[in-house]
């Protein structure tokens, strides 16, 4: 029998992790093993604090009892590294408004205050579409005392609102950091050459040509350990090649994704393809890699995390 636990086992004082039992069970005895007789919970969980090497005791309806191998957790006495700033009066970095297909970039300052160096080259992006992370800034050598400014950039695809999270993990917990942009219309001028006869005219952008494909598309798990899945669903009226390719940061091919599934239907008249499409990474080590979509020719990229 196994514990499960949802968090890191390694942490820093003031965080915790959730044990709990991959089944259930009529009764629980969970202890630590340095304290054998002293029960910290009897129910399907339990939340540890401290260091330690925990264990629980079960029983089944029919009266059989069993013991779990020990789940060794270690808390740190430490802080964070790093310190983060910027423009965050509502904590929250604003674009504001950005025109649309145009793009901008707005940097955060990243402080390493502790007593050693920081390598920083595990910055997530929970979408990653409209907003963007330069990937040429990775692996950053922060030293002690030192500071880096980490570039952000937005480029709108609609007149909307748009809505993204950064994750910066550090020593004991990480940092979370939103995001917000504004895709706003461009406006044309163009002069009358004859003033006595001919206006100006005035044109603005109500939104982009959308792309054919690429309406829907999620990928999960992110973070990642055996199995990445990429659901997309796709406005098209023809029967589009589909590629997908799983990429190091250093642009090596590392896997080739197979199309487990793919359905046609009508939705309010437009005529949709859903697939399905997986990836094995079981013998890909962790880091930060991108899933790169060919649809029909068109391409799209998406950031992903694996932890192994």
């Amino acid at each position: 029998m196994e514990i499960e636990g949802t968090g890191r086992a390694t942490f820093c004082i003031g965080d915790s992790i959730i044990l709990r039992t991959k089944n259930k069970y009529e009764s629980y005895y969970w202890f630590n093993i340095s304290n054998p007789d002293s029960m910290l919970s009897d129910n399907n969980f339990y939340v540890a604090a401290s260091s330690g090497s925990y264990s629980v005791l079960v029983k089944d309806k029919w009266g059989c009892e069993s013991i779990a191998d020990y789940y060794k957790i270690t808390v740190l006495i430490l802080n964070n590294t790093l310190s983060i700033q910027y423009d965050a009066s509502n904590k929250i970095v604003d674009f504001d408004t950005v025109n649309l297909s145009q793009r901008t970039c707005f940097p955060i300052t990243i402080y390493n205050v502790s007593n050693r160096e920081f390598i920083l080259d595990d910055v997530f992006l929970k979408h990653n579409i409209e907003f963007s992370i330069p990937q040429g800034q990775f692996p950053y050598d922060i030293g002690s005392g030192d500071s880096m400014n980490l570039m952000i950039c937005y480029r709108p695809l609609h007149l909307s609102l748009d809505r993204d999270t950064i994750v910066i993990n550090d020593t004991c917990s990480p940092h979370i950091i939103p995001l917000k942009g504004i895709g706003g219309s461009n406006i044309y001028i163009s002069k009358a050459k004859n003033k006595n006869c001919d206006a100006d005219l005035m044109f603005e952008t109500l939104d982009l040509v959308s792309d054919e494909y690429f309406d829907k598309v999620r990928v999960y798990p992110n973070p990642a350990s055996g199995i990445i899945k990429l659901e997309a669903i796709v406005i098209t009226n023809n029967k589009p090649q589909i590629n997908a390719f799983l990429y190091n940061a250093t642009g090596i091919k590392k896997k080739v994704g197979i199309v487990s599934s793919m359905m046609n239907t009508d939705f309010k008249g437009k005529k949709l393809l859903k697939f399905d499409i997986n990836f094995d990474i079981i013998d890909v080590e962790s880091g930060i890699y991108f899933i790169e979509l060919s649809i029909g020719g068109q391409l799209r990229a998406y950031q992903v995390s694996i932890i192994k």
